[in-house]
């Protein structure tokens, strides 16, 4: 018996709330866009146990993402009504 196992499976979940900032990378204005991005271990293609949680806001025209931590990540969310 052998299974199939792997990592690297990566789900990405987005949040945009109002305001906007300036970007530090290409200086543009852009709105504020938090994500949560997440690396699971996988059995048999499915996706089983996270094994990385990262939390950041995300400039959407470059892509520049500056990481945060995940208590100030929780705290916005729960402000702008999605209730994690």
């Amino acid at each position: 018996m052998f299974f199939i196992f792997g990592w690297g499976r990566v789900s990405d979940d987005r949040y945009s709330y109002r305001g906007s900032s300036i970007c530090p990378r290409c200086r543009n204005t852009v709105g504020n866009e938090l994500a949560k991005v997440t690396t699971w271990f996988t059995l048999f293609f499915i996706p089983a146990i996270p094994y990385k949680v990262q939390y950041g806001r995300v400039c959407p025209i470059c892509g520049y993402t500056e990481e945060i931590n995940k208590e100030i990540f929780n705290r916005i969310v729960g402000a702008i009504g999605h209730g994690r």
